[in-house]
């Protein structure tokens, strides 16, 4: 075989290679291009360039902040904004659909979500700029108890200390909650919110990890509106739907 004949082999399996991938970032692009186009919709990155993850904050006056989180709602936290992040692909793939997206002027990827401390005061004025998730309830976040005044599917009574579920336009008391937990999903002025919070932290842990294991199912059943999921927490620590209702 000549030097020529082998320039040209190399020329060709070269070619070869960059099309297989050129194609396989195709066709990655089409396999995920829908999911993310559906978790756009469902956690509120469409249009927005921002979302943010808000956690209770507790008062520390030992602090200059004055202000703490437990660590398993900060860890909730991550393992929400991982679980985003994960949508978007490897990091492989991820880099060769942000290439094809680059070339056709589309973003292939969704925001990066920033972990916030709730305020430790009352909030008259939720943040007007992109999406928000809100761990913990009415009790120890603030901005929870803010959003619940807007009358999602279910809620709670901070002076009786009980779940409630919206039921003809009033709120009736759950009577057995115990290990329940709440995922609500509101669209306020545009926005969306969604509230997770349980009884104890662990539930409150396990709704969140519903939510990332749940949403797509959440977003088939109800596309373009809010919603809330009613949880049993199970003794495995695993959250177990008992009501799904339409906003």
């Amino acid at each position: 075989m000549t030097l020529s004949d082998l320039l040209w082999n190399f020329v060709i399996n070269l070619c070869a290679d960059v099309a297989f991938v050129v194609l396989l970032g195709l066709l990655l692009w089409v396999l995920r291009g829908r999911e993310l186009g559906k978790a756009r919709l469902f956690f509120g990155f469409d249009g927005q360039t921002q979302s943010t993850i808000y956690v209770s904050g507790h008062e520390d006056t030992t602090t200059m902040s004055r202000r703490v989180v437990t660590a398993l709602e900060y860890e909730t936290a991550v393992e929400i904004r991982e679980a985003l992040r994960r949508l978007s692909g490897p990091e492989l793939v991820g880099k060769l659909r942000a290439s094809i997206a680059g070339v056709i002027g589309q973003d292939s990827t969704l925001p990066e979500p920033i972990i916030e401390v709730s305020r430790l005061d009352e909030v008259h004025e939720g943040p007007s700029a992109g999406s928000l998730i809100l761990i913990g309830g009415p009790l120890r976040n603030q901005l929870t108890r803010f959003y619940l005044r807007d009358n999602p599917p279910f809620s709670f009574d901070t002076v009786k200390d009980k779940y409630l579920e919206r039921s003809g336009g009033q709120y009736r008391e759950i009577a057995d909650y115990g290990d329940v937990a709440v995922v609500d999903r509101m669209v306020v002025n545009g926005q969306v919110v969604i509230v997770i919070f349980g009884t104890g932290e662990r539930d409150t842990q396990a709704a969140a990890r519903y939510l990332i294991g749940h949403w797509r199912e959440l977003h088939k059943r109800y596309p373009e509106q809010g919603l809330g999921v009613l949880l049993h927490v199970q003794s495995d620590g695993k959250a177990k739907a008992k009501r799904i209702v339409r906003a």
